[in-house]
């Protein structure tokens, strides 16, 4: 598995992601890595971007308020 990662929003939009998406990935593959799996993507589109991935499985969270009695 990989990550989660992300950039301060300060950092946004500047290509800081995308180079440290793409360097960690490549260390994966020189370990000998054929895919990786990235929980807790968001936005999806940049990863789809940058290292074509796809969509695998999704996620919900939910919560349910329980009532003191």
């Amino acid at each position: 598995w990989f990550g989660p990662m992300g950039c301060s929003p300060a950092a946004r939009g500047k290509g800081i992601g995308r180079v440290l998406l793409l360097a960690a990935l490549e260390d994966l593959r020189l370990q000998g890595r054929k895919a990786a799996t990235i929980p807790w993507v968001g936005p999806v589109g940049f990863y789809a971007r940058h290292c074509q991935a796809q969509v695998s499985r999704v996620f919900y969270r939910m919560e349910k308020l329980l009532s003191a009695g």
